[in-house]
């Protein structure tokens, strides 16, 4: 993390709400009180690229683990013997989408 503002000592109560609301409220900075100032420390750029990299390998599981759900039924037809040519077709669009999401995956989490 590193300082993204700073309001020195010392400041009115108004300039000191103008500062946490517009550097909290509004940016998402924490806000840290020293005895020479107010602080509103936020993440490096490194830092939020690797969080935003982080959300959307969390969101790409989250869609493999819908993709799973939804092959269920068709599974289980494949492995009963009724499987029909839709059912197969969707167990393959399915089994698609899914190595997608596995290919950028491995592609975010190789990247440094």
């Amino acid at each position: 993390m590193e300082i993204k503002a700073t309001l020195n000592k010392p400041y009115t109560d108004e300039q000191r709400l103008e500062f946490v609301v517009t550097q909290n409220h509004t940016n998402g900075y924490k806000i840290k009180e020293t005895e020479l100032a107010l602080e509103a420390w936020g993440l490096t750029a490194q830092e939020q690229e690797d969080k935003e990299k982080q959300e959307l390998i969390a969101q790409y599981k989250r869609e493999l683990t819908e993709v799973d759900e939804k092959s269920i039924r068709s599974v289980r037809a494949t492995l009963s013997g009724t499987a029909t040519d839709a059912d197969r077709a969707f167990l393959l669009q399915l089994e698609t989408r899914a190595e997608e999401l596995r290919n950028l995956i491995r592609e975010l989490q190789e990247e440094k």
